[in-house]
């Protein structure tokens, strides 16, 4: 399953693969380049507000330790559509907003 969502003129797309991993794509010209979690800059205050019990530890070890947290509580989902669920109400909190689904096999779905 594939997630396009949009905050202001830009686009991502997040896969949520089969063996529950997921795989993040950044638009680029007219095309999505996808690459897996640990491609991402992720905001060590975003983290930390997250996971206030990390703020003793240095910015690699909070990074570390936030990407670990954050792929067990993927992999402890039961679905797909779970996990889709709790990725689009996680982006919601920084104004990302899903605008559409592709189930493999199917015709896109536009989210209103």
């Amino acid at each position: 399953m594939e997630l396009v969502f949009r905050k202001g003129t830009e686009l991502i797309a997040i896969r949520v693969n089969e063996n529950k991993t997921l795989t993040f794509g950044q638009q680029i010209g007219g095309w999505f380049r996808f690459s897996g979690i640990e491609g991402l800059k992720l905001s060590i205050s975003g983290i930390l507000e997250e996971f206030p019990d990390l703020k003793e530890k240095n910015d690699k070890e909070v990074r570390e330790e936030g990407l670990k947290r954050f792929l067990s509580h993927i992999k402890s989902m039961k679905t797909k559509e779970e996990i889709s669920n709790y990725v689009t109400e996680d982006l919601k909190k920084y104004g990302y907003v899903l605008i559409m689904k592709v189930k493999k096999g199917h015709r896109p779905i536009k989210v209103k």
